[in-house]
């Protein structure tokens, strides 16, 4: 059987990587994305208040005077004063519509904060103002919105239920809680897949607690080598840092210590034995309404996940999550699952999902054939089929791009008809 690696942890500067630029600016996003190396930054983290005339202005804190000419609160000016206010470096306080044509269109991680004005309220309309311009500019789907007041979090599903929400968590969190069992549990219940949480509060066995409730693990504000590389190793989804420079280095460092020998490699991606790393991700996927749709029976597919693990140990092939070579982020999963009595008889079904968030780039046609192609050199099975909802166009064009072909309708998993379709391996 061949080594596993985990999910790459991202990368994500804070503020812009504020370290190394002055924070929540237009040049703080550009360089961090300007930063050299074996690859760049998975995504920008931003602060955001509410002008008085009800635009989205990055900044951190509820007022100007620590990072600007200016004093007073961001709530007190409009848009068009802010513009006059200006940082260390000569440059203005930018609005959210301006810092989002920043980012570059590569699919990376747009973190939001969403902040508490001076007297630590939330801004009425702030949740609705920032997914309308996300909205707007078809970026809903990169998004990574957070708060410390998880109010806004309630805001933020109203206005998107698609949305990637976090809670952000700290000691006055946890107290306030009661107990960090509890943060989890509130979480949970307001819908929430990802906890935001200060790296100071979090040790191995927290981490595992917080994978196996299925939350994916953001750790802020990383800063120290040890640290860093410390939670690069235990495969947190990300880490939120000041220097994203370090951090990228410490990251390509592991990488060379990892095993090479995976099962599966593509131009593009990483198809690995899914492992206890892998839950969280895949689990906050198959908990995404539009990704598992067209999906059969999706109970069973949540309830399978640790026994696929299992199976592939057992029989050396199943199902296996998809990892970008690029970023090293889990895409989703793909692979083979034996099908009871379909039409009479026993079957291998190749199944997959893909994150919302990267289809229609292809990834699992890609990951498909590589598994089709490793079946037919190990001589596993003669044939294949794909089981797939008649409205699922997106799927009935990977099966045709595999090259299988329609072969009968028959009803399953409580449907009146599902597709079978069929080729040789």
């Amino acid at each position: 059987m061949s080594p596993t690696a985990p999910p790459r942890t991202l990368i994500v500067a804070h503020r812009g990587g504020a370290a190394l630029f002055v924070e929540n600016t237009l040049a703080a996003i550009d360089g961090a994305y300007g930063l050299r190396g074996q690859d760049r930054v998975d995504g920008v983290e931003v602060d955001v208040h509410l002008s008085a005339d009800g635009a989205v202005i990055v900044h951190h804190d509820a007022t100007l005077d620590r990072m600007t000419d200016a004093t007073g609160p961001v709530s007190a000016r409009t848009a068009e004063e802010l513009g006059r206010v200006h940082h260390e470096d000569g440059s203005v306080v930018p609005t959210l519509d301006e810092a989002l044509s920043h980012w570059p269109d590569d699919g990376s991680v747009i973190s939001i904060e969403l902040k508490r004005d001076h007297q630590r309220r939330r801004h009425p309309g702030l949740a609705r103002a920032v997914v309308r311009q996300l909205t707007t500019r078809g970026l809903g789907h990169r998004a990574y919105l957070h708060a410390f007041d998880w109010g806004y979090l309630d805001e933020l599903q109203f206005a998107d239920r698609h949305l990637r929400r976090a809670g952000n968590v700290d000691a006055e969190a946890i107290q306030a809680e009661g107990s960090f069992a509890a943060v989890i549990v509130h979480l949970l219940g307001l819908g929430v897949r990802d906890i935001n949480i200060d790296h100071r509060l979090m040790t191995e066995d927290l981490i595992r607690v917080c994978h196996d409730a299925g939350l994916c693990v953001t750790l802020w504000t990383v800063n120290d080598d040890e640290d860093i590389a410390r939670y690069v190793r235990a495969g947190v989804y990300a880490i939120a840092t000041d220097r994203p420079d370090r951090a990228l280095a410490l990251r390509a460092e592991y990488a060379q210590t990892l095993p090479q020998d995976l099962d599966v490699v593509t131009d593009r991606l990483y198809l690995c034995p899914i492992t206890e790393h892998h839950l969280p991700h895949l689990a906050r996927l198959l908990d995404d309404e539009q990704t598992v749709r067209h999906l059969l029976n999706k109970q069973r597919q949540l309830d399978a996940t640790r026994r696929w693990m299992t199976l592939y140990e057992a029989q050396g092939w199943g199902m296996l999550t998809v990892l970008s070579r690029t970023t090293g982020q889990c895409l989703g999963r793909v692979g083979f699952n034996l099908q009871p009595d379909v039409a009479g008889r026993d079957r291998v079904e190749i199944g997959w999902v893909i994150d919302r968030a990267h289809t229609g780039l292809g990834y699992a046609t890609e990951a498909a054939q590589a598994l089709l192609d490793q079946a037919r050199a190990r001589g596993w099975f003669d044939e294949v089929i794909a089981l797939i909802l008649p409205d699922n166009l997106a799927s009935i064009r990977v099966a045709e791009k595999l090259g299988m072909s329609l072969e009968q309708r028959v009803p399953r998993f409580g449907y009146d008809e599902v597709l079978v379709y069929a080729r040789a391996v």
